[in-house]
């Protein structure tokens, strides 16, 4: 993994980038940003499985499929 300035991934190159700041935002797309220089795969790779999560919803009642990802961590606190 190359260094990066895109903030939370400072001095990467060998360690792990951190996400706290857009973990659990509703909108996903500033953590994909912040993946993309990190040349991470895993959500691409996952992605045909949520479509197919989601097509599988949908096809059950024919309601809109909203796709709730829940922190354990968080849901422990009280």
């Amino acid at each position: 993994m190359a260094e990066s300035g895109a903030g939370g991934t400072e001095g990467v190159a060998g360690g792990k980038a951190r996400f706290d700041d857009i973990y659990d935002r509703p909108d996903p797309r500033a953590y994909f940003r912040r993946l993309a220089p990190l040349e991470y795969e895993i959500p691409h790779h996952a992605q045909p499985v949520f479509r197919q999560a989601a097509t599988e919803r949908t096809a059950l009642d024919d309601e809109p499929t909203v796709l709730l990802v829940r922190d354990q961590r968080r849901a422990a606190q009280p």
